[in-house]
């Protein structure tokens, strides 16, 4: 199936759409009652006409009862919501967050748009079916088994399952296209430490090497992020810099620029002051991944927190990140805390990988440690 990555209200949206009288109403709520137990679904509804909502026996109703998240309906002329808030008929950067926290969206219309989309088609409207004037259709739906389009996948609308099915692999085929990198956040002015907490020496060689080759561990490209001041550190030569956009927001500043710069690319983060991280840690995060999600990461249950520093943040999560900026919110445990997430238990046993290193004493007392832990 053909991919396009540009998304009109989602980086996951597909569009049903076709002729009044097909059945789009009907099997959209029944495919949103059936993944809504797994998945955050959001439903966008464009209607040609003026329009009510949200009342017994309206789309949006049967769609937010159905286990939508999101349920919204906009035309030419006016937009409304049931659960998220908009504004005007164009979506804009802020209102279009909510939408995005979705897992994925699912769309009633917008036939004519670039949308990757399924078609309905009866007898009627498959005689008068034009592939030329639909773009980027996936499948036909039909209602009839006997209909069909060649060189197309076709699917007969009561084949609910199958449907389901083709849409969650769609949506995993894309997110396997996202690559992930690793991102060391190096950025910090380390002046607790009295030096560049980059340079430091726990395993033999310096904190940007040692967290590199974990990365390499699992094919995975290193990035650095740190400050343009930097960039002529001797360990520094030859790396994949990505210099923080930001000055003084800490960590944020260098998570933010990583997602900014490099669109369609998840980072795996890593603090540069965690001397005690290991492959094990790393291979836990990347195997519980949803890439569904803004982000994954780890439950400190201990602290009750959300550890954002070792953190595998999709291309989604730009814009929340974005946003938090705005409000002059510079936390990334509250970043984590406004996104939608997939959380890791963090074992009681991995509470050390995870301990940061900022002071003269502490580098001691670690060093300490690692040399008993050989």
């Amino acid at each position: 199936m053909t991919i396009k990555n540009k998304f009109k209200f989602h980086p996951l949206e597909i569009s049903f759409c076709g002729y009044s009288g097909t059945g789009k109403t009907t099997l959209i709520s029944k495919i949103i009652k059936q993944l809504s137990s797994m998945y955050k679904i959001g439903f966008l509804k464009h209607d040609a006409h003026i329009f009510d909502m949200d009342h017994k026996g309206k789309d949006t109703f049967k769609m937010s009862k159905a286990g939508a998240s999101s349920v919204l309906i906009t035309s030419d002329n006016e937009k409304k919501r049931c659960v998220q808030s908009f504004g005007s008929n164009e979506f804009s950067f802020g209102e279009s967050l909510d939408l995005i926290d979705n897992d994925f969206l699912i769309i009633e219309g917008y036939k004519h748009s670039n949308i990757p989309k399924i078609l309905f088609l009866d007898e009627q409207s498959l005689k008068e079916y034009n592939e030329s004037e639909i773009d980027n259709v996936l499948a036909i739906i039909t209602t009839d088994d006997k209909l069909s389009v060649e060189n197309t996948q076709n699917f007969d609308r009561n084949d609910v399952d199958k449907i389901c099915d083709f849409l969650i692999n769609y949506f995993l085929e894309i997110n396997s296209k996202t690559s992930l990198a690793g991102l060391i956040l190096g950025g910090g002015k380390s002046s607790r430490m009295g030096e560049d907490k980059t340079s430091l020496n726990y395993h033999g060689l310096n904190q940007v090497d040692f967290i590199s080759s974990l990365f390499s561990s699992f094919e995975m490209d290193s990035y650095i992020s740190c400050r343009k001041d930097q960039e002529a550190l001797p360990h520094f030569k030859d790396k994949n810099l990505i210099f923080d956009l930001y000055n003084d927001f800490g960590p944020a500043a260098g998570i933010v620029s990583a997602l900014k710069m490099n669109k369609d690319t998840a980072f795996l983060t890593v603090a540069c002051d965690l001397p005690f991280i290991d492959r094990d840690i790393l291979e836990l995060l990347i195997k519980n991944r949803n890439p569904f999600k803004n982000a994954t990461c780890f439950y400190n249950r201990e602290r009750k927190w959300n550890e954002p520093l070792v953190t595998i943040y999709e291309p989604k999560s730009f814009y929340k990140l974005s946003a938090m900026f705005a409000l002059n919110k510079y936390c990334p445990r509250k970043m984590l805390r406004n996104c939608e997430i997939e959380q890791v238990e963090l074992p009681l046993d991995f509470l050390k990988k995870i301990d940061n290193i900022n002071t003269p004493i502490e580098k001691e007392n670690a060093l300490k440690l690692l040399n008993e832990m050989v």
